[in-house]
């Protein structure tokens, strides 16, 4: 072993750098109070110290169950810089799930925001956990928590192997699995992400998500580690995004395609100087190709369609990419190797269809505690190396690009042939009084499944369930052909706006299409 392989060069250690060689330099605003990096890397030095004195050893679990605060960045940071392992967890998530993961993560304590405590309380009736509340500016048990906490650099070690964050998985699909991932992976998703989306020290990056989602640590974390600025809101909407991008003019933001949706369709945007913005991010839900060009359009900046898994896999639409192959989500990230396979495991050829597999960097050390679910996502290759398996369905292209078919649960059997509601979707998309869409398979007396059109319509409108009907059915194969249309008010989502196809089809378990 070498001696510089003795220091790894770590996100904590990167935030230090930042403190020395640009202290007054704007590190976080958070509504009206702002975080230089002296004083951002101070604060992240008091909360790793308190946890030290508390009795944290490297590699203990500390879970984070908090909506947006000027604190949360501190804390989670803090934690990681103390050697623990960061748990942030869904404020959204049911009282049952919370105590799960709490319980599952193994973790020694919890920070929780005062407006999540009938949550707590419920775990705290069901569970020992030493808890802390993170209260009103002076008030709770933070700041006895972290009254003797030192200003110092704690003395920790890191090793990029080292046990990092775990992120659980969104539980749209049944109970969430903790993805664990190391200080490597972290930092190796930080440059990756800052090369591909220009986040650079000039960045100045709106975060508009929760800070517990790994869609939300997509732009913060390269970010931060590149010494950039981010802007916390504290919650979502359209007209705090416009107050923000007017007053602080962020350069950068990542938001979700249902964000983007109501930001371009809501009455202020017009009025509104966007001109900050250099370059814009879409994550979490493929977005419907007009979208993408009424983006590039009205906002006149760079933008880029992310595509991953919090497990790492994921590719990127570059700007330069987005009017050739708007349909798609880009091409593989560098160090990034995409494929698809069938089910018997065989690698497919450009243009077929089948599931995806992902190897490089960014993957995860596996599902924390589940050994025999990490092994059931694994998929080798013609020489033995490990591929992680996505669950998506998609199709590359003779130039490399991924196009996204839908979730593989998720694929309509029809009469024995494969229909993916991605297809159907995006010409749904494409109706000019559909506001969202979504197709689901219920059962079929003939054809054993048959699509099911849900959709949600533009305000004003006043076009009819069979109307979209005639006329996505004019517009697809005849074995793709909808059996019905569902109009409704608003979808099921989870806290990233991304549609809860389960709850649709469980809300449907009965219909039964003869």
């Amino acid at each position: 072993m070498s001696f510089f392989d003795t220091i790894p060069v770590v996100i904590p250690e990167l935030m230090t750098q930042h403190a020395r060689n640009n202290p007054n330099k704007t590190a976080v605003i958070f509504e009206d109070q702002r975080f230089s990096w002296k004083e951002l890397n101070q604060r992240i030095n008091v909360v790793a110290n308190a946890l030290i004195q508390k009795g944290l050893k490297k590699g203990d679990k500390v879970s984070v169950f908090m909506t947006n605060r000027p604190e949360s960045i501190e804390i989670m940071f803090g934690i990681i810089k103390a050697g623990g392992v960061l748990v942030p967890l869904a404020t959204m998530i049911e009282q049952d799930t919370l105590l799960h993961m709490i319980k599952n993560s193994e973790s020694s304590l919890v920070f929780f925001s005062s407006d999540n405590s009938e949550s707590i309380n419920y775990v705290k009736e069901n569970h020992q956990v030493e808890m802390v509340e993170v209260g009103p500016s002076g008030d709770g048990s933070y700041q006895q928590f972290i009254q003797n906490g030192s200003l110092k650099e704690p003395n920790i070690e890191y090793a990029f192997e080292d046990d990092c964050i775990i992120l659980y998985s969104s539980g749209t699909t049944g109970v969430p699995k903790g993805i664990l991932h190391s200080h490597y992976s972290r930092f190796i998703f930080a440059t990756r992400l800052a090369v591909s989306n220009n986040f650079d020290k000039h960045a100045i990056t709106l975060l508009t998500t929760p800070l517990y989602t790994n869609s939300t640590w997509a732009p913060m974390l390269p970010t931060l580690a590149y010494g950039g600025t981010i802007i916390v809101m504290k919650k979502f909407s359209p007209e705090r995004f416009f107050e923000l991008s007017e007053k602080e003019r962020p350069t950068h933001s990542l938001m979700v395609p249902t964000q983007y949706y109501m930001i371009l369709n809501h009455e202020k945007f017009q009025g509104t100087d966007l001109s900050s913005y250099k370059q814009l991010v879409s994550v979490a839900a493929p977005l419907h190709k007009n979208t993408k060009l009424e983006i590039i359009k009205k906002f006149n900046c760079k933008f880029t369609e992310l595509y991953g898994l919090t497990e790492g896999p994921g590719t990127s639409l570059q700007p330069e990419d987005v009017l050739e192959k708007p349909d798609s989500v880009g091409k593989a990230y560098f160090g990034m190797d995409i494929r698809i396979i069938d089910e018997e495991g065989n690698e497919l050829p450009p243009g077929e269809a089948g599931e995806i597999v992902g190897r490089g960097g960014t993957m995860m050390k596996g599902y924390y505690k589940l050994p025999d679910k990490t092994q059931e996502v694994i998929w080798l290759d013609e020489n033995g190396r490990k591929f992680l398996k996505t669950g998506d369905m998609g199709k590359i292209d003779e130039d490399g690009f991924l196009y996204i078919l839908g979730r593989k649960k998720d694929m309509i059997i029809s009469g024995g042939l494969n229909i993916y509601a991605a297809d159907l979707e995006n010409v749904l998309g494409t109706h000019a009084e559909v506001a969202d869409c979504a197709v689901i398979a219920v059962p079929h007396e003939k054809w054993g499944e048959t699509p099911l059109a849900i959709v949600t319509l533009k305000q004003g409108s006043t076009v009819s369930a069979e109307e979209i009907k005639t006329w996505l059915n004019e517009k697809v194969n005849k074995f793709q052909r909808v059996a019905d249309v569902e109009i409704i008010d608003e979808f099921p989502r989870n806290a990233l706006g991304k549609i809860l196809k389960r709850e649709l089809r469980e809300e449907r378990s009965e219909l039964f299409i003869r």
